[in-house]
């Protein structure tokens, strides 16, 4: 398996309590591992193992391909609050490139 990134958490809780607050570690990630793999042939693609201490279990968590796009609109906003432009620069010529690439230019 590629490699991802690797989450620690006491208790699955605590990773939704992470997601839900848009921790912006996690919204970098999600976006770096869509840029690295924009020109895969893979449908599925993980991005986080996530290692529940209390159940001993881990878990990985993956993105579909053609929900990339979806997700860097979602995450642009992330990395607009985080003044984090040269990253907002990466997303939006990515979000282009796949518009390109599924034949869904204006």
């Amino acid at each position: 398996m590629a490699y991802v990134k690797q989450i620690k958490v006491e208790t699955y809780t605590e990773f939704l309590a992470m997601a839900k607050s848009k921790d912006f570690m996690i919204s970098k990630t999600i976006v770096e591992t869509i840029l690295d793999n924009l020109k895969t042939r893979k449908k599925n693609i993980p991005v986080f193992e996530v290692e529940v201490d209390d159940e001993g279990n881990t878990y990985t968590l993956s993105m579909a391909r053609d929900e990339f796009q979806d997700i860097l609109e979602k995450n642009l906003v992330h990395f607009e609050n985080e003044e984090a432009y040269e990253g907002c620069q990466k997303i939006i010529e990515a979000i282009n490139y796949l518009k390109t690439k599924n034949g869904k230019v204006n």
